[in-house]
This record gives structure tokens, C-alpha cells and sequence, in this order.
């Protein structure tokens, strides 16, 4: 099953349909790290995790950088890489303590969107 490769690594990267401009549309990509406790890091456009945040979604600033969100295309994707680069460079025993705390929000995550998205009633 794929899922079993899935849960083989700590974090998500997602890259979003829709990257340019001042648009907001989270759709399957981002979806599915929510419901399946991922941490991630976005590739989509300006302020997209802010997005996430005003929905009433935790990201991962208390985790690693994530200035990547304030900007849009190229520039985007190397402040992504940089936040990447200082992940994978933490000592193991401080990277176990950074992916354990991101896990931590996931799971609110996953809660927070089962709660309100989900399990909302039509009006």
C-alpha cells in the first residue's frame, strides 16, 4: 500500500495547483497532509500558510522558518529550500524534538478539520 511509504517520512512538501498571484485554494495537496497528520511545507502562493492560519489551522512556525510564505515563485522555492536544508542539518536528537512538536500540531490539525469541516452540520 501506498500508505505505508507515506508514513516512512517526516514531512510533507506540497506543491499547489494554483501558485501565482494573491489567489487561496487548498485543494487534495494540502488536504491530504491535514487528514493524514503531515507536517508541511507549501509551495503555493503568497501567504498561503497565513491563509491556513486565518481558517483557524496551526503551521509549523514554532517547528522551522517559514518566511517562505511571504514570497511568491523563485524566491519562493529558495527560501523553501534554505528551510529544508536547516532541517535536515539539526542534530538527531534536536530534529527528533522539532518533528515530534510539528507532529504535535498535525494532529490538532487533523482535529481541527474533522471538527469544523467535516462534522459541521448543513445549514
Amino acid at each position: 500500500s501506498l500508505l505505508n511509504y507515506y508514513n516512512n517520512f517526516d514531512i510533507e512538501i506540497v506543491a499547489e495547483t494554483w501558485t501565482m498571484g494573491t489567489t487561496f485554494f487548498a485543494t487534495e495537496k494540502t488536504t491530504r497532509p491535514l487528514l493524514g497528520r503531515k507536517p508541511m511545507i507549501v509551495y503555493g502562493p503568497k501567504d498561503y500558510l497565513n491563509n491556513l492560519r486565518q481558517l483557524g489551522f496551526k503551521t509549523w512556525s514554532s517547528c522551522w522558518d517559514e518566511t517562505y510564505d511571504h514570497y511568491t515563485e523563485a524566491r519562493r522555492w529558495q527560501a523553501m529550500q534554505e528551510t529544508i536544508n536547516n532541517i535536515l542539518s539539526l542534530p538527531s536528537d534536536e530534529y527528533q524534538t522539532v518533528i515530534e512538536q510539528a507532529h504535535t500540531i498535525s494532529l490538532y490539525n487533523k482535529q481541527f478539520y474533522l471538527k469544523t469541516l467535516v462534522n459541521k452540520n448543513p445549514t
